[in-house]
């Protein structure tokens, strides 16, 4: 599968020699009683993630993204759309099409492959 990056390639370009372990125990302790604090801060530790893997591959010479186009099941969600472009400091905006698979499909129909 040249030219696509599996799960394990993607950490080692994002986290270089700080190399998250694939079984790595999540770290959600102390967890607070308040379950609203608690989500929130799951999602931002994960636009946090989204962030540093976009400095990272700015790093190795990607442009880094003027928008983030946002597709899924919780694209939907403002919350973590804000969540997610404060900690990008860009805009993070409803995909036009928010099936998870569309932009998949889009570059199958245009005749994509990895190499």
């Amino acid at each position: 599968m040249a030219g696509v990056l599996v799960p394990r390639q993607v950490r080692q370009v994002v986290f270089g020699n700080r190399s998250v372990p694939a079984k790595a125990p999540p770290r959600i302790e102390p967890r607070p009683a308040d379950d609203v604090a608690f989500l929130h801060g799951l999602l931002e530790g994960i636009a946090d993630i989204e962030a540093l893997g976009y400095r990272r591959l700015a790093e190795l010479g990607a442009p880094y993204p003027d928008v983030v186009y946002s597709s899924g099941g919780g694209a939907a969600n403002a919350v973590w759309r804000q969540i997610r472009q404060r900690r990008l400091g860009i805009p993070v905006v409803l995909a036009g099409h928010t099936e998870a698979a569309y932009g998949t499909a889009m570059l199958a129909r245009a005749g994509w492959t990895t190499g």
